[in-house]
């Protein structure tokens, strides 16, 4: 009996092992996230059509 216990130990270890990574993985990742819009966030403003900043190369001055 007692040779049954130890040539099975390393398999039940090796499951019990298995197991517990299985459950902590669903333990740790977050939950999934739903369509309905309530993670959405709306930006506060836009910018559209603004010059580039005074400091930025120019076209001309990059293709020469």
């Amino acid at each position: 009996m007692m040779h049954r216990f130890t040539s099975w130990f390393p398999v039940v270890l090796l499951a019990a092992v298995a197991a517990m990574t299985v459950w902590l993985d669903r333990q740790v990742q977050p939950p999934a996230h739903s369509r309905d819009g309530k993670a959405r966030h709306d930006p506060d403003y836009i910018v559209e059509n603004s010059p580039p900043p005074a400091s930025a190369p120019t076209a001309s001055r990059a293709t020469r």
